[in-house]
């Protein structure tokens, strides 16, 4: 009676930005239990869709991934979608699922369209050139790596939502003051395409970390568009 599953095993062993251990990490791991718990919902009801997703990873990874998982399902579709199409953040996440999923249509919404204000007093340094993605400054008060000291425009993207626990892990937004300021939890929840206050209820480091964890709403939705018009 199972018609639907889906799943989003541990990303930190396949992330480029993790020791890329794969299955050899205990999480890794866990693509292989989520692959049982898909043959098994597909050995009852052959009909059942299913619907799995991971980082962006090394071409490796990725085929490996596909591979195994083409050997256990059968017939397996694939697809990179960018949540920035869809929403005001660079999120690029692979699918794989046993049904069609097309690219969404831009809706063109920037950082801007999802920020309260523009009210900040946190110093930073623009740079003489704007990099990809928007990075237009870099904090002058933070020390640590330069990842974290990114401060990007409002004209642009946010970059992908971490878990943000510390460490000043927020998305950083040039301000009209030539200041900066972190992203609040209310418009992390916008990025992922969440109701407002969605996360509430909970401390903001929670919040945070919610919002880093989840999946991108709006791509969701397109997905299971697409799952139905192929139904």
């Amino acid at each position: 009676n199972i018609d639907l599953v889906t799943a989003g095993f541990p990303c930190q062993s396949w992330s480029m930005a993790g020791q890329q251990l794969g299955d050899r990490d205990e999480r890794g791991a866990l693509f292989w239990v989520t692959l049982d718990v898909l043959s098994h919902v597909l050995k009852h009801n052959p009909n059942a869709k299913w619907l799995m997703e991971n980082v962006r990873m090394k071409k490796e990874f990725e085929e490996y991934i596909t591979h195994h998982t083409t050997l256990a399902l059968g017939d397996v579709k694939k697809v990179l979608i960018n949540s920035a199409l869809l929403t005001a953040q660079n999120r690029r996440r692979f699918y794989w699922s046993n049904f069609n999923i097309d690219q969404p249509d831009d809706k063109g919404v920037l950082l801007k369209d999802i920020l309260e204000d523009l009210e900040a007093d946190r110093p930073c340094e623009l740079l003489e050139n704007e990099t990809a993605g928007g990075h237009v400054a870099n904090a002058t008060d933070i020390k640590g790596h330069e990842s974290i000291k990114r401060v990007y425009s409002p004209d642009g993207k946010a970059p992908t939502l971490t878990t943000m626990q510390g460490g000043h892990r927020q998305p950083k937004v040039l301000c009209s003051n030539l200041k900066y300021r972190k992203l609040k939890p209310l418009e992390c929840e916008r990025l992922q395409g969440y109701p407002d206050n969605y996360t509430a209820g909970v401390s903001n480091t929670q919040r945070y970390k919610q919002c880093g964890n989840g999946w991108t709403l709006p791509v969701i939705e397109h997905i299971f568009k697409c799952m139905l018009e192929e139904m």
